[in-house]
């Protein structure tokens, strides 16, 4: 619960004893404050809410209703399946050089003991960060994760169906 308090005292005025003849008279007169109490939820200062992204698959491929949309999601998973088959043996090969060239730079020296070394050991660290950066890759990369996010999905509302309709396939 969050309560304010007016740091200020808040004055009344007051109308002396000869009425409206003489001067008011400004007293500061403590009133009795009362927090002010803020319900429900209160966002932190500097709130920025997050953008929820919702991937285009889950609008464009609903819950199957007709025979017709299965066998259309069918030929989609199918279509797809062998580009992110693809596309994940890539990712998965340049991952695995990544891996053996963390444990190669583990085994370079910590302390070179000349200044050749140690440009080459910077030259090794550079090459590295530069293909992990690759923007090429990076996209390469995304573009698996979407896939496989999207596969998965397409595969579940085909199964859903099958459910429904007691169909018995390889997506079962």
């Amino acid at each position: 619960m969050k309560t304010t308090e007016v740091s200020a005292p808040r004055t009344m005025t007051l109308k002396n004893a000869a009425g409206s003849r003489g001067q008011d008279l400004v007293h500061a007169v403590p009133m009795a404050m009362q927090p002010e109490v803020l319900r429900g939820h209160v966002p932190p200062r500097r709130y920025m809410p997050k953008t929820l992204i919702m991937p285009d698959y889950i609008t464009k491929y609903p819950s199957i209703r007709t025979e017709e949309e299965r066998e259309q999601y069918r030929a989609v998973f199918k279509d797809q399946y062998a580009e992110y088959k693809e596309l994940h043996a890539e990712v998965q090969g340049v991952m695995k050089r990544f891996d053996d060239m963390d444990v190669m730079m583990g085994s370079l020296p910590q302390h070179p003991a000349n200044h050749m070394e140690r440009n080459r050991i910077n030259k090794i660290l550079q090459e590295y960060q530069r293909k992990k950066n690759d923007p090429a890759f990076l996209e390469k990369k995304e573009r698996c994760e979407y896939l496989k996010n999207k596969l998965s999905h397409i595969k579940l509302k085909i199964q859903e169906y099958n459910k429904a309709m007691d169909w018995r396939d390889d997506y079962s």
